[in-house]
C-alpha cells in the first residue's frame, strides 16, 4: 500500500500535468526583450493563430512601448485583421497607421493594403452597392503617386486597375439595363463614362458596341457611324464591330 508521502508525490504530479504552467513554456509574456517577444509573436502569426498572436503583439506594445515596437506591432495587428477578413477593421488600421506615422519607411505597403482592404470588401457582384471602391482607389493613387518605384508599386496599379475595373463594369451594367428599357438616353450617358473613363479595361468595347446601338434606337445614324469608328480604331479584332457594321448596313 502506498503511505501518506506516496500520495503526496502522485497529487502533485498529477496537479503538475493538469496545469498549463508546470515544464511548459507560456505562449507569450515572458519574454526578456523586445526582439524575442516580437519573434514570438511572429511565430503564433506563422501557425494563423491569429487571435492569440493579436493578443501578444497587443501585450508586446503595453509591455515594450518603444517607437520601432509599437509601429511594428500596429501593422502586425491590422495585417491580422486583413487575414481574418475583416476588412473595413483592417481598413480603418491602415489608415490610423499612416496618419500617425507619416514619413514611415513601410507607407507603399500601408497604402497598397489600406486600398487592398477596401477592394476586398467590395462585393464582386455588379447589383451590390459598391461604396467603397471609390475609397480603394483613393489609396492606390496615393500610394502610386507619392512612392513610385516601390516594391509594392507594381501590385497596387494591379489592384487599382482591378477597382477600375469593377466600377467600369457596373455602370456597364447600369447602362445595359437602360437600354433593355428603352430609356436611350439614360443609357448613353452611362455607356460614355465606360467608353471615356475605362478605356483598356476589357470594358469599353462592349460600351461601345451598346452606345451605337442606342444611337440606332434613337434615329441618330450618323453618330452611331462615329462610335463604331472608335470601336474599330480600339479594336479592330471586335467580335462587336461585325455585328455593327450589320447592323449599319456596311458589308
Amino acid at each position: 500500500m502506498f503511505n501518506r508521502s506516496s500520495h503526496c508525490v502522485l497529487l502533485l504530479a498529477l496537479i503538475c500535468l493538469l496545469s498549463l504552467g508546470c515544464g511548459k513554456k507560456a505562449k507569450y509574456g515572458q519574454e526578456k526583450s523586445a526582439v524575442a517577444a516580437m519573434q514570438r509573436c511572429n511565430q503564433l502569426l506563422d501557425k494563423n493563430s491569429y487571435g492569440e498572436a493579436s493578443r501578444c503583439f497587443e501585450t508586446v506594445r503595453a509591455r515594450f512601448g518603444g517607437a520601432g515596437v509599437s509601429e511594428e506591432a500596429d501593422l502586425k495587428m491590422a495585417d491580422i485583421a486583413f487575414e481574418k477578413k475583416e476588412y473595413l477593421l483592417a481598413a480603418e488600421s491602415y489608415r490610423a497607421f499612416a496618419k500617425l506615422h507619416p514619413a514611415h519607411e513601410k507607407l507603399p505597403y500601408v497604402y497598397y493594403k489600406a486600398g487592398l482592404s477596401y477592394l476586398e470588401e467590395s462585393p464582386k457582384a455588379l447589383d451590390r452597392d459598391q461604396q467603397y471602391l471609390d475609397d480603394a482607389i483613393g489609396y492606390f493613387d496615393i500610394g502610386i503617386r507619392y512612392f513610385p518605384g516601390s516594391a509594392y508599386e507594381q501590385q497596387t496599379r494591379e489592384a487599382l486597375n482591378e477597382a477600375r475595373r469593377r466600377l467600369g463594369a457596373r455602370e456597364l451594367y447600369i447602362g445595359k439595363f437602360y437600354f433593355k428599357r428603352k430609356e436611350y438616353q439614360s443609357c448613353l450617358q452611362r455607356l460614355a463614362t465606360v467608353a471615356d473613363d475605362y478605356k483598356n479595361l476589357s470594358i469599353d468595347e462592349e460600351a461601345l458596341y451598346y452606345m451605337a446601338r442606342a444611337y440606332i434606337k434613337l434615329d441618330e445614324k450618323s453618330k452611331a457611324f462615329e462610335v463604331t469608328s472608335v470601336l474599330r480604331a480600339r479594336y479592330p479584332n471586335s467580335k462587336y464591330l461585325n455585328k455593327m457594321l450589320k447592323k449599319l448596313g456596311v458589308s
